[in-house]
C-alpha cells in the first residue's frame, strides 16, 4: 500500500471511530464539539485523499464523484451547527447532513471490506456488484435509522439548547 493509501486508511478509521464516539456522547456539549471537529477533519483528509486515488480507474472514476458527494453532505452538516444558521432550521440540517455523511462512510467502508473478500475480484462484475450490495444494505438501513431517530433526537436537542445557554 502507498503512503497515500496508509494516510487515507488512517483517517477513514479515525473517521469511523469519532463518528462512534459522537452517539455515545452528550449532544451539544464540548466533547461533542471537539470530537465533531476531529471527525469533520479526518473527513475532509479522507476525501480529498481519495480524491487522489486513481488506481482503480486510471483517471476521475465513480468513487471521485462519491467522495465530492461525502465533502457535499459533510458541509451540509458542519456549516449549519458552525454558524448557527439559519436560526429555525440549522439543528435539522446539522442532523441530517452529519448522519448521511455518516452513513455513506459506513457504506464506503463495507463496500471497502466486501471487496477485500477473496472470492471478489478487484475489477469487473463481482467488484461492482459487491460495491452495491455492501453501499445498498448501508445506505438503506442507515436511512430508516436517521428518520426514526431524528423527531426524537431533534426535541431532546432543542431542550438541551434551551436549558444550557452555553449549548448555542
Amino acid at each position: 500500500m502507498s503512503s497515500l493509501g496508509i494516510i487515507h486508511t488512517a483517517l477513514a478509521v479515525i473517521a469511523l471511530a469519532s463518528g462512534i464516539a459522537i452517539f455515545t456522547i452528550t449532544k451539544g456539549s464540548t466533547r461533542h464539539r471537539m470530537i465533531g471537529y476531529g471527525y469533520v477533519v479526518s473527513m475532509v483528509g479522507l476525501n480529498v485523499t481519495a480524491l487522489m486515488i486513481y488506481r482503480l480507474f486510471n483517471r476521475f472514476g465513480p468513487f471521485h464523484v462519491l467522495a465530492v458527494i461525502s465533502l457535499i453532505t459533510l458541509a451540509t452538516g458542519f456549516v449549519p451547527a458552525f454558524t448557527k444558521r439559519p436560526k429555525s432550521g440549522w439543528l435539522d440540517q446539522h442532523y441530517r447532513g452529519m448522519l448521511w455523511s455518516y452513513v455513506g462512510l459506513v457504506a464506503a467502508a463495507a463496500s471497502e471490506f466486501l471487496t477485500r473478500i477473496p472470492f471478489f475480484s478487484r475489477s469487473g462484475w463481482t467488484f461492482a456488484i459487491a460495491v452495491l450490495i455492501a453501499s445498498g444494505v448501508i445506505i438503506s438501513m442507515g436511512g430508516m435509522i436517521i428518520y426514526a431517530k431524528k423527531k426524537a433526537i431533534i426535541a431532546e436537542m432543542l431542550v438541551r439548547l434551551q436549558t444550557q445557554p452555553n449549548a448555542k
